[in-house]
């Protein structure tokens, strides 16, 4: 039905394509993975801010705030210097 050559063409050509989707497999799982860690360690902090008491957890509002404002500030002098 198919002549030697069509059959290697099409052969080499199902090699090719065959890499290709393990490359993009591999490729894959290591973005999974990354995510993987991200939800793991969101997933830990928030259990860590489940269990501090609620009088820490006002607290942190304005502390963070505070942090917050100075960072951006210095961020922002160290730009008008340049």
């Amino acid at each position: 039905m198919f002549s030697r050559g069509e059959l290697t063409a099409l052969a080499s050509g199902k090699a090719a394509l065959l890499q290709r989707i393990e490359a993009n497999r591999d490729q894959c799982a290591a973005k999974a993975r990354r995510i993987g860690r991200s939800v793991r360690w969101f997933d830990q902090a928030l259990v860590r801010w489940r269990s501090l008491s609620p009088i820490i957890k006002f607290a942190a509002l304005p502390i963070g705030s505070f942090l917050l404002t100075r960072w951006l500030g210095s961020r922002a002098r160290r730009r008008e210097r340049r």
